[in-house]
């Protein structure tokens, strides 16, 4: 299994910023398991479509950043189709500042919830399952978290705890938007 090392975050966040995308490395990869857990199988174009919106590729760079997008498409799909659930939140590392992680996961969590609505999930429908209900409005709180948080162990506790609810909600979201042949997917 593939995993992630915090160079892959700065690699992608880099080519991203560079490439003028509408999304950074967290959101692009929230936004991909979005798509998938609304069961976008062949999602890869898609995805790649809204996170280059309005990108200037050309050149090198235009080549890095796709060979990059397809590398996180690849992990995260492995990820997300691993029986024990090992999926792996592509967000900056410990080192990094509190403030930087929490606008991280902040960005995760909204383009997960682009990845959803762009594939056609209606976060508004009646016909969500309660639990759905619930993880779609707590990622929506967490995506307006505020950044300016002190660096100090009650914090870091807390944003650890946040990442894992995260993981945790990816995995319920995806069984509960699972199609089976006698199942509909709210839409």
């Amino acid at each position: 299994m593939f995993s992630f090392e915090y160079q892959d975050y700065i690699d992608l966040q880099d080519v991203l910023e560079e490439v003028k995308a509408a999304a950074g490395a967290s959101e692009a990869q929230g936004i991909l398991c979005g798509m998938i857990v609304a069961n976008e199988e062949d999602s890869k174009a898609k995805w790649m479509a809204q996170v280059l919106d309005n990108a200037e590729l050309k050149g090198d760079l235009a080549k890095e950043c796709l060979l990059l997008l397809d590398e996180l498409y690849t992990k995260t799909k492995e990820h997300m189709a691993d029986q024990e659930f090992r999926l792996e939140l592509l967000l900056p590392d410990e080192e990094q500042s509190i403030s930087e992680r929490v606008v991280a996961i902040s960005c995760w969590c909204q383009g997960f919830l682009f990845g959803l609505a762009v594939s056609g999930i209606d976060l508004n429908a009646n016909d969500l399952p309660e639990e759905a209900v619930e993880v779609v409005r707590d990622f929506s709180e967490i995506s307006k978290a505020d950044d300016e948080l002190e660096d100090n162990e009650d914090n870091e506790q807390a944003l650890f705890d946040i990442e894992e609810f995260v993981r945790m909600g990816v995995l319920l979201l995806a069984e509960i938007f699972k199609v089976s042949d006698s199942e509909k997917v709210p839409h």
